[in-house]
């Protein structure tokens, strides 16, 4: 080609724009391969299914293998909770954790999640009356109702239950309720001891105790003594001999001939 009486080779120039295309398409070429190179994959028997993200919390689904075992499942439910925004309320057990796709929590402990109210004693209190309290005997709360994984134990709000196998011995109940100590019978056996919630009254077995808070008064013991007898009060409470007992009360601390041998 001739320009201007001077010839023009263009063959050079083609050639140096074929070359900076190709250089520039490879350089791109090798970034994405790059980029490919260091984007994670599942790994080899890896789940592909999503999981549950908790905020601050480890990915809890899928399950691992021993789900299932309460000091697992348990000591995350504790932690987190139960209510209708925790983690377990979604479309695998149900906003009210009574099962959805997967299943209710009460499949296996029926009286868990605890309803609204629970720790009333007219709630939990009735429900050990009727069935037991075995049924709260779990790693919940421990086979020792110790506490368990819910670090939640039954003397934490009422220090002398549950009583021992033994409690129906004098010699234990009755030296836990002497004095103010039989307060602590008030919420289960009632302000009046005729058996409130428990269904168990103190006058059941002994028709004189508790004592009313008049009853060092003659008048009301005296009397009492004069129309049941003074055998009546010769219990392991103050003692066969009258002399005291476990409630180390003895007659003779305030009427020094009474009872005598002679009446």
């Amino acid at each position: 080609m001739k320009l201007k009486g001077r010839e023009i080779n263009w063959l050079p120039s083609v050639r140096g724009c074929f070359i900076v295309i190709f250089l520039t398409t490879s350089l791109v070429f090798i970034v994405l391969i790059s980029a490919c190179s260091k984007a994670k994959g599942p790994a080899e028997g890896e789940s592909l299914q999503p999981t549950l993200e908790i905020t601050g919390e480890e990915a809890v689904f899928p399950h691992k293998g021993a789900w299932a075992d309460p000091e697992e499942h348990g000591a995350f439910v504790r932690k987190n909770g139960v209510t209708n925004t925790s983690a377990c309320a979604n479309a695998c057990h149900g906003e009210n954790l009574e099962g959805g796709n997967g299943p209710s929590c009460k499949k296996c402990h029926e009286n868990w999640p605890h309803f609204a109210g629970w720790k009333d004693k007219e709630k939990h209190g009735v429900f050990v009356k009727e069935n037991g309290k075995t049924k709260c005997a779990t790693k919940c709360h421990g086979t020792d109702l110790a506490g368990g994984l819910s670090d939640v134990n039954c003397v934490k709000c009422h220090s002398i239950y549950p009583h021992s196998d033994n409690f129906a011995d004098p010699t234990v109940h009755g030296a836990l309720a002497t004095g103010e100590k039989k307060n602590d019978c008030v919420s289960c056996h009632g302000i009046d001891f005729k058996s409130g919630g428990s269904g168990k009254s103190c006058i059941g077995c002994h028709n004189s105790y508790p004592h009313s808070s008049e009853w060092s008064k003659k008048e009301n013991h005296g009397v009492w003594v004069l129309t049941n007898g003074k055998d009546a009060c010769a219990t392991k409470c103050h003692g066969a001999d009258f002399t005291g007992g476990f409630s180390t009360i003895s007659c003779s601390s305030c009427h020094e001939i009474y009872p005598g041998k002679h009446l």
